[in-house]
């Protein structure tokens, strides 16, 4: 008497890390969404600044806006960096 267990395998085509890469992907335009809206406050403010000739306000708002813009394009300063997003 011989016995024969058959069974049957569904092979899956994705890549492993597929969850990752997506859920880097909506961090990386999660971050560029606050740094749009850092932008845009910190632009506002630096127009404020300057109409009021507040130094030490403009030096705030740049602050910020360079740190909103950096937010903005970090997707771009990884390429450069050399890290594959």
């Amino acid at each position: 008497m011989l016995l024969t267990l058959s069974s049957t395998v569904y092979a899956s085509n994705t890549d492993p890390v597929d969850g990752i890469n997506k859920l880097a992907s909506w961090f990386l335009k999660l971050v560029q969404a606050i740094g749009a809206i850092f932008v845009i406050k910190n632009g506002y403010e630096m127009f404020t600044a300057w109409q009021q000739a507040d130094n030490s306000g403009m030096s705030s708002a740049l602050k910020g806006l360079v740190g909103g813009i950096g937010m903005v394009g970090l997707r771009f300063l990884l390429v450069l960096l050399g890290v594959q997003v």
